[in-house]
């Protein structure tokens, strides 16, 4: 027997599908954007004006090259969801036309071989200047320390062993973990107590439920913070809180959708103090407003290293001191 569904418990079921931390929901006007630095400014245009050169000059290469762009763009757009990466197919087809409208703009500045191959030479080098700029800075920031090896470094000095420590899900489960040397003060051989973020007692809509708690999937941790659980972790002895943007940005990003998480980092700044901070920005930079594309492709200059920012809190009161 078929179930039905009512419109509202329709919209409530979209609502707590969505991806948490999307900021753009409309998806052709956000892979549009996507193309000013996934391919490139100039390169963009001279697709653009390749394509419509292109329909002028050869319209059967132009039927070839030019709707399968714009088809695949329509259909990606009208998804439930998008990243910067689905673009990826029609890139080739893009370079083409940004290729094909360089020539024809050195054909228009003059007639002449020499002339013609140095302004297309030009051309060619402006077009892949921005995709070699960042290239650079992408490697040179993968080549720097992880922030989530700095801060575990600062634990291991500054956190005793078989401490209670509450860590986002920022970080490999192997990570509080002594490769080779498993400590002999936790029942799991892990370096620190971990609180069990994976288990919840509230739904992701913010409800409690009854009985054991639920797996929390990595997407939906947000949803089930709260400033109720800084208070037990200040009873249970779980003195030190580990949060990372990736995380904790997506909340702030849409502060409407998951309010508690906002009072629960709210609740973690009033009972402790921040004691580290390991930031992936260079130095006077400033942060980056929170994008799943730039959290982990690290694409603005102001990343110096990968990871996500992260901040260590020291609670204070009743079992914490």
């Amino acid at each position: 027997m078929p179930v039905l569904i009512g419109a509202d418990e329709m919209a409530r079921i979209d609502e707590f599908a969505q991806k948490l931390g999307l900021t753009e929901d409309d998806g052709l006007r956000y892979y549009l954007s996507t193309l000013s630095w996934g391919f490139g400014w100039l390169p963009a245009g001279a697709a653009v004006g390749g394509a419509v050169g292109l329909s002028v000059r050869d319209r059967r290469a132009a039927l070839v090259l030019v709707p399968a762009v714009v088809v695949f763009l329509i259909f990606m757009g009208s998804q439930d969801r998008f990243f910067a990466r689905w673009l990826l197919p029609v890139f080739p087809l893009l370079c083409l036309l940004a290729a094909w409208g360089a020539v024809a703009l050195a054909d228009r500045v003059t007639s002449r071989p020499g002339p013609r191959s140095a302004v297309a030479g030009a051309l060619g080098i402006a077009l892949c200047a921005q995709g070699l700029i960042f290239s650079v800075h992408n490697g040179t920031v993968l080549a720097a320390a992880d922030t989530r090896s700095l801060v575990r470094d600062w634990m291991r000095v500054n956190v005793p062993e078989g401490s209670k420590v509450v860590v986002e899900p920022v970080f490999p489960d192997q990570w509080a973990t002594d490769p080779g040397n498993p400590s002999e003060l936790t029942g799991n051989g892990a370096r620190w107590v971990k609180w069990p973020t994976s288990r919840s007692q509230v739904n992701n809509d913010g409800t409690l439920r009854r009985g054991r708690g639920r797996l929390v999937e990595l997407e939906d941790y947000e949803r089930t913070t709260r400033p109720r659980l800084v208070r037990a972790y200040v009873r249970s002895g779980y003195c030190w809180v580990v949060t990372g943007s990736t995380q904790y940005g997506r909340a702030y990003a849409e502060p409407d959708v998951v309010p508690n998480a906002l009072r629960y980092y709210d609740e973690l700044r009033r009972r402790g103090e921040v004691v580290f901070r390991a930031s992936p920005y260079d130095d006077g930079a400033g942060s980056v407003p929170f994008s799943f594309d730039f959290s982990f492709n690290y694409h603005p200059l102001a990343y110096e290293r990968p990871g996500p920012e992260i901040v260590v809190h020291r609670l204070r009161g009743a079992a914490c001191g």
